[in-house]
């Protein structure tokens, strides 16, 4: 089984990296037994497991999943592929309350047979509704799949193990009516402020997400062409990175969007091409880190 670290002498100093991680740290050791003492400490910490063995059950195997040493994450990074920190948020708490929490979890990992796949999906249906079975599935799925691409584990006991079929509920559409009363051209409507007003109008008119929004800046909105180029996106609280699927895109602008963008412009002391739009968040929001 492959170690789940590497390790470098540069200079006196070893320096490591984990499995599946781009980047090296100092384990500020100077002999290799020190150094690999030290690694084998923070492997601990994090929960990844040193080999995969008969004995480990679900729970072990699952610990490091959608973590910050989660290998599937790690991978998927390490190779410039997309995954939010919402997603693995999302993903980890599904481990923790919805497998965790059931007999599941504390079978061998290398003895799970599909039938006890079936009969924990049977579980999760008599509590949740489909769509939370179906993502709680998933997540298992994509554990195990892992653990056989990284040939730690040699058989799929979810193979074949279908979605649970539900019709889902259409979304609702505004009519033009209804638009016009959430926003009125002379007035805030029910809005509370003009940020509030604009930022829910682009969401309206423009079709842009919640963290593509707040990302804005002016240098985005090209009144000339009526335009807006959708560059970054708010990760979390702290980090930009591309738009979703790392697309770049323009969308049009309409016209009572931009003369709603114009007055908040003209009512607001930043408007630096690099400045944000919407000044709420910034203030919320300190030294933000540009992910590419």
């Amino acid at each position: 089984m492959a170690k789940p670290y590497r390790l470098w002498k540069r200079g006196e100093v070893y320096y490591y990296r984990l499995r599946g991680s781009k980047h090296w740290k100092t384990t500020e050791q100077r002999t290799e037994n020190d150094a690999i003492e030290f690694i084998l400490n923070q492997v601990r910490v994090a929960g990844i497991p040193l080999d995969v063995r008969t004995d480990t059950t679900v729970r072990e195997y699952l610990k490091p999943f959608y973590t910050d040493y989660c290998p599937h994450v790690l991978r998927l990074r390490a190779e410039n592929k997309s995954i939010t920190e919402t997603h693995i948020a999302s993903c980890r708490s599904l481990i923790d309350h919805k497998i965790l929490t059931d007999p599941v979890a504390d079978r061998k990992i290398h003895k799970l047979r599909r039938g006890e796949v079936l009969d924990f999906r049977a579980r999760l249906l008599a509590k949740n509704g489909p769509r939370t079975v179906n993502r709680t599935i998933g997540v298992l799925k994509t554990a195990i799949k892992e653990g056989i691409f990284r040939e730690e584990l040699y058989r799929d006991p979810t193979a074949g193990v279908g979605n649970i079929n539900y019709e889902m509920k259409e979304s609702g559409v505004f009519d033009k009516e209804e638009l016009r009363t959430l926003f009125p051209s002379d007035s805030l409507g029910p809005w509370k402020d003009r940020d509030s007003y604009v930022a829910f109008l682009i969401a309206a008119t423009c079709g842009l997400r919640r963290g593509e929004i707040m990302a804005l800046c002016w240098k985005h909105i090209d009144f000339d062409q009526m335009q807006i180029r959708i560059e970054q996106a708010w990760k979390n609280e702290n980090i930009l990175g591309k738009p979703k699927w790392q697309k770049i895109r323009r969308t049009p602008l309409p016209r009572q969007t931009a003369t709603a963008l114009k007055t908040l412009r003209f009512e607001n002391m930043y408007v630096l091409p690099d400045s944000l739009v919407f000044l709420q968040y910034r203030r919320k929001t300190s030294k933000p880190l540009l992910v590419h």
